[in-house]
């Protein structure tokens, strides 16, 4: 499902903010190709917005990436 990196989320971020449990994480990834591929088969995907809709939504964000693909965990603050 491409919600979270097409559009700003707020409405989603808020009712996954709800049903996470205590130290919960969101972990949203995305990308072409495989993850241990030892050279890139495609552009690795910017995070966007993604992590700007996050921010504002009050989680703590990490990007992690590898190969083509582009990881981002969100943990609410």
């Amino acid at each position: 499902m491409n919600v979270f990196w097409t559009k700003r989320p707020t409405a989603e971020l808020a009712l996954v903010r709800d049903c996470l449990a205590e130290n919960g994480k969101l972990c949203l990834f995305y990308g072409y190709g495989r993850p241990d591929a030892a050279v890139s088969t495609s552009p690795k995907p910017a995070p966007g917005h993604l992590t700007d809709y996050l921010t504002a939504a009050a989680f703590d964000i990490e990007v992690v990436s590898t190969g083509d693909l582009l990881g981002i965990i969100a943990t609410p603050r």
